[in-house]
């Protein structure tokens, strides 16, 4: 039928949307808990400065350190529950 021909012409559109979701997901959980600390460094150093520079220089930092948490969360297995054994 013609719905199923436009679904399956949009599925690789949509599945390029789901991978950028589950990417901008990612960096987002990685972002919260990499920020604070390009915050604690960053922002310090933009007050005897110029601040935009050091707010740009804190946005990249962050996002940088957020891609590499990203990564790092990617290695780490996920945990199991071993089921508990019969006696």
């Amino acid at each position: 039928s013609a719905a199923s021909d436009v679904y399956k012409r949009q599925t690789p559109w949509l599945a390029g949307v789901g991978r950028i979701l589950v990417w901008t997901g990612s960096l987002s959980a990685a972002l919260f808990v990499s920020h604070p600390i390009t915050r604690k460094i960053f922002i310090p150093i933009s007050h005897h400065g110029d601040v935009y520079a050091g707010l740009l220089l804190y946005v990249i930092a962050s996002l940088c350190l957020a891609w590499l948490v990203a990564l790092l969360m990617e290695k780490i297995p996920s945990p199991t529950l071993k089921k508990p054994q019969e006696a």
